[in-house]
């Protein structure tokens, strides 16, 4: 996460040096001055937020970054844009398995078993049920081991009292599943 905020940072530096400062413009131009605010109020805490904000730097520096400057600049400027771009394409990977995850967490939290009597009277329920909770995979291979693991509990403790809209949100969800962790295999292999 760090080399995708230090390379957000690096790029709305570069952002901030070429943006149109002349208070004219911007009074006549509010989308822009818009989109400027919008990149300085970004804070690159989450992977998600640093995905927003090279989503922004990136289409503003293409946008803005001015044709006179030397060439050595340019280069340093396109070799930035690369690297971010690069980011960026990383970046929506994790953001998926982490949106994925935390979509599958909760479904299961919501709709597995939860009593106590039946969670007591199956203890490797209640064990797997509370590893799946508190497990925060962080590679593709932990992912798919937890996905893979994930969707097997549920296949087993899918409750049958759903009513069809749960049902069909707890399907879409795990279809959902399937193509990540079908993503996932074919990038580990």
């Amino acid at each position: 996460m760090e080399q995708h905020m230090n390379r957000f940072n690096t790029l709305r530096g570069f952002c901030r040096e070429y943006q149109p400062n002349d208070a004219d413009f911007l009074r006549d131009n509010p989308e822009t001055l818009e989109q400027i605010q919008e990149m300085d109020a970004i804070e690159p805490t989450s992977n998600q937020a640093i995905l927003l904000g090279l989503e922004l730097v990136t289409g503003f520096l293409e946008d803005w970054f001015p044709d006179e400057v030397d060439e050595d600049e340019q280069d340093e400027v396109r070799t930035a844009l690369n690297e971010g771009y690069e980011s960026i394409k990383e970046l929506k990977q994790k953001v998926l398995l982490e949106e994925t995850h935390e979509k599958l967490k909760g479904t299961y939290k919501h709709f597995m078993p939860n009593e106590e009597v039946i969670l007591e009277d199956f203890p490797p329920v209640k064990l797997k049920m509370n590893s799946l909770v508190s497990q925060q995979p962080s590679t593709n291979e932990e992912y798919l081991v937890y996905f893979s693991n994930a969707t097997s509990f549920m296949d087993d403790w899918f409750p049958d009292n759903l009513s069809e809209s749960e049902q069909k949100e707890i399907r879409q969800i795990m279809d959902d599943v399937y193509k990540v962790m079908g993503e996932l295999k074919k990038q580990i292999k």
